[in-house]
């Protein structure tokens, strides 16, 4: 203990308690999961909480510029719904079937706001003021504490049933950390209400707007984790700037080299973004983009646009595509995604799909197999698909 601050031991009691808690939650039986949500995370997270103000004491310094960080929090978080809304415009707004209605709503309230509070405070607690030699270390271990405790896949795994693995690693890992990593900053530098706009306007949406973009998990993980990558970094540059002239600036010792300092934690996090992002556009996730190449969809995708596809697993094409949806399929030894106007039965009593560009003037020419069905169709953005439609033009394609 000699050699642990105060800080530091806390960060490693809320870790701890955080895996055991997680622990529990993955291997409790199911008509037991509404009362462990309910009853034991609350009384959890308040003994943590009783603990964490008892054991680390009471302390009156104030924070260097946190009204700053309250503004910049607010700012943050208007740029982020600011994007929701523009997400909404294009691929329009829906039910969120999480909070559809006032009762679910409030429901929502009582179950998520006790636990959402009492986080922040331990979090507040524990990083504000730590001293400059820990605040690295217990800002990395109450990230991993916070992030663990969100991953509600974790129950899933333990219980035998099948998740998407990549991306759960991409989408609710990333997405986890990036969030924790950028509360947990604001709260070593800011104030404790800059904490619970950060966190909250991240996390929270889901639980409590009756209507959200219509985008899946994976997108939306993308996308706010981006967007929370950037307002971090600029929060960063912002804070670092103004905290350099009241304290030396660092120094690196002769056996520090480039590659060391490249390894940080922010830097190994934009890379790992960098690399989602990446993964995503090459198709490695259930939700995958394709740009649309000729004029046979315009009026509904148009040239140059971007589509945005859920993928059709094996076997799933009878459950999953109907009338009227656009699907991505191959025929002729190619790819095409057009509009499914009809089915019919061919002569093993198996459904196929007749298909038609909605500019074209005729039904496509041939039946579209159930196992050649990539994906279905659900939003699209325009224009920004033309460079792929470049090297289509370049290689020869009309």
């Amino acid at each position: 203990m000699t050699n642990i601050s105060k800080k530091t031991f806390a960060a490693i009691v809320v870790l701890i308690t955080f895996i055991a808690l997680q622990w529990g939650f993955a291997f409790v039986s199911a008509e037991y999961v509404v009362l462990y949500n309910q009853a034991v995370r609350p009384i959890v997270y308040g003994a943590l909480l009783i603990f964490v103000i008892a054991y680390i004491g009471k302390d009156e310094r104030p924070v260097l510029k946190a009204g700053d960080s309250t503004l910049w929090a607010l700012i943050f978080a208007m740029a982020y719904l600011f994007v929701l809304f523009i997400l909404g415009i294009f691929f329009g707004f829906g039910t969120n079937v999480m909070a559809p209605n006032a009762a679910v709503i409030t429901n929502n309230f009582w179950n998520i706001t006790p636990i959402f509070v009492m986080g922040n405070v331990i979090r507040y607690k524990i990083l504000k003021n730590v001293s400059r030699d820990d605040s690295v270390k217990v800002i990395a271990i109450l990230t991993i504490a916070f992030s663990i405790v969100g991953f509600s896949e974790l129950r899933q795994m333990a219980q035998g049933s099948s998740i998407d693995f990549g991306e759960f690693i991409f989408a609710s890992v990333f997405f986890a950390v990036m969030l924790n990593l950028t509360a947990a900053y604001f709260a070593h530098r800011g104030s404790l209400l800059s904490v619970f706009i950060i966190s909250g306007v991240y996390s929270l949406p889901p639980s409590f707007s009756p209507i959200l973009p219509n985008i899946l998990s994976f997108p939306w993980a993308l996308i706010s984790t981006t967007v929370i990558g950037i307002s971090l970094y600029f929060y960063i540059m912002l804070t670092a700037d103004k905290t350099r002239k009241h304290h030396e600036p660092p120094e690196y010792s002769k056996h520090d080299n480039w590659i060391r300092r490249q390894l940080s934690l922010y830097n190994l996090i934009y890379l790992g973004a960098a690399f989602t992002l990446g993964a995503f556009l090459l198709g490695f996730f259930s939700t995958y983009p394709i740009a649309v190449l000729t004029h046979s969809m315009t009026g509904t995708f148009d040239r140059g646009s971007i589509v945005f596809l859920n993928r059709v697993p094996d076997g799933q094409a009878f459950d999953m595509v109907g009338e009227n949806y656009i699907i991505h399929f191959n025929a002729m030894n190619r790819e095409y995604i057009h509009r499914v106007i009809e089915f019919e039965y061919d002569s093993n009593g198996d459904r196929v799909f007749i298909t038609k560009g909605d500019a074209n003037d005729f039904p496509d020419p041939w039946r579209v197999q159930q196992q050649d069905i990539i994906g279905v169709a659900w939003g699209s953005i325009p224009f920004i698909g033309y460079p792929r439609v470049a090297l289509h033009l370049l290689s020869g394609g009309g």
